[in-house]
């Protein structure tokens, strides 16, 4: 299986040099990235939150270093089908977007129906829509069932599940169970992972936290998830946590593979 990458957490602190970033995870041993794309300027996210016009100038010049995209966060209200085919035509096939900030019946309702008329847009390109949890979406509820599966309930199998297993145990619930409860809608994963630290949750590499990464990870196996670590802190350092997050993914797959 091929280890990918968000970026966001990546080129936050290395917002002037996104070449380099990216050389690096190829070093390390990442095969594919996650960039975030937004369509409206971000001030103070240059190269870290890309333009469209920035992935059209640099797109070609990341593929031949190896790194592969197949996924994107994406930030616009209404794309629109040229822009959106613009991306695909980067490789780019899962379009992942997030549950609103507030959440109450109202705004999943009102989400759904805009995430809908884009995951129609992206099927008619080859492309699909997935829906990525933070970890509000978990803890809130709506007659017992959590805002994230209610948004993907009410999308009514338009949109897939990109499911952050970090955000899913910070948030009190279990990641794999969940994992299994929609197991025929979960397409993709974000691996991140926690210490537990005078009663707070605090971020590691992957694999060296509390977070159940092996059962997570078996799950993407099971079913042809796409997997992308998800670290946005580095308590030992970029270069380290990257590493190890990477080596710990690469050794799960690699023990997969040979069951």
């Amino acid at each position: 299986m091929k280890i990918g990458i968000q970026l966001f957490g990546v080129l936050k602190d290395r917002q002037e040099k996104p070449a380099e970033a990216l050389e690096m995870l190829r070093e390390l041993g990442y095969s594919r990235i996650e960039p975030c794309i937004s369509l409206q300027p971000i001030p103070g996210l240059d190269h870290v939150v890309w333009s469209l016009d920035w992935l059209d100038a640099h797109g070609e010049e990341i593929r031949r270093t190896g790194l592969e995209m197949v996924s994107c966060h994406l930030f616009a209200e209404n794309p629109g089908a040229e822009r959106l085919q613009r991306i695909a035509a980067h490789g780019i096939r899962q379009f992942i977007v997030k549950s609103p900030q507030t959440l109450t019946e109202e705004t999943l309702q009102e989400a759904a129906g805009r995430y809908m008329r884009l995951a129609d847009l992206l099927a008619d390109m080859g492309a699909e829509l997935l829906i990525h949890n933070e970890a509000q979406d978990i803890t809130t509820k709506f007659s017992g069932k959590t805002a994230y599966e209610t948004l993907l309930d009410l999308c009514e199998g338009k949109a897939g599940a990109q499911v952050d297993v970090g955000w899913v145990f910070a948030g009190g619930d279990d990641p794999e169970t969940l994992l299994r409860r929609n197991a025929g809608r979960v397409k993709s994963l974000h691996f991140k992972d926690f210490l537990r630290q005078d009663g707070q949750l605090v971020e590691t590499a992957v694999g060296s936290g509390i977070v159940d990464t092996a059962a997570c990870f078996r799950f993407a196996c099971e079913h042809g998830c796409v997997a992308v670590a998800d670290v946005d802190h580095y308590p030992t350092g970029q270069r380290e946590d990257l590493r190890t997050t990477c080596e710990t993914l690469a050794g799960l797959a690699a023990a997969f593979e040979k069951q």
